[in-house]
């Protein structure tokens, strides 16, 4: 049931990054990048956990393949004005509009230009991201019923094997429908009577 366990865990942290998520929407822009460096920093623990932990040898082609290329893609790179080059050092007196001759005006629409084409980048990045979680999440959830598939089959022959079968040799009467009581063209009874003593020494 480990795999049912960790299914139940994935959905319950899926609802609190859902909460973190909505709640950025009202935060301040370096609150947005605390909860940014939050979350770079537990994917790359599960990143280490998965290596550590999973045997790709172990699994089935398709798995192993997926989990090493999610692994190889490694960390999300940084948005357009994000880099650390980008907030600190000479370079920023492009942005700021302070070299090569670009005036103040100049150096603001630079900024904006980068910001807006940073945040259409990443929204559409965001909806595929999703969209991938999704697809990720119903793949999951059908490995998982795969898992579960032999064993509840083992459970139904189980049963099936155990259940016993009881025939009545006693009589030959037929039971009419919905009575159960023998129905008038039956043939008569026989002269021993439909007992559990009697069955048993059949």
């Amino acid at each position: 049931m480990a795999a049912m366990d960790d299914l139940t865990e994935l959905v319950e942290r899926a609802a609190v990054v859902e909460k973190t998520a909505l709640s950025s929407k009202w935060k301040e822009e370096a609150d947005v990048e605390g909860l940014i460096r939050k979350t770079r920093k537990v994917a790359e623990e599960q990143r280490q956990a998965v290596r550590l932990d999973t045997d790709p040898t172990r699994l089935s082609p398709r798995w192993a393949r997926l989990q090493q290329n999610y692994l190889d893609l490694g960390a999300q790179p940084a948005l357009p004005g994000q880099e650390p080059s980008a907030q600190e050092g000479p370079d920023n007196a492009v942005a700021d509009g302070h070299a090569d001759g670009v005036g103040d005006g100049d150096g603001d629409g630079v900024v904006r230009r980068l910001s807006y084409q940073a945040a259409a980048q990443a929204e559409l990045d965001a909806v595929a991201a999703v969209g991938i979680a999704r697809m990720a999440l119903t793949d999951a959830a059908q490995a998982v019923l795969r898992s579960r598939w032999p064993a509840s089959r083992r459970a139904r022959t189980s049963r099936t094997r155990r259940r016993p079968t009881v025939t009545c040799h006693c009589t030959g009467a037929t039971p009419s429908a919905g009575t159960g009581r023998p129905s008038p063209t039956a043939s008569p009874a026989r002269s021993s009577t439909c007992s559990p003593a009697s069955r048993a020494t059949r």
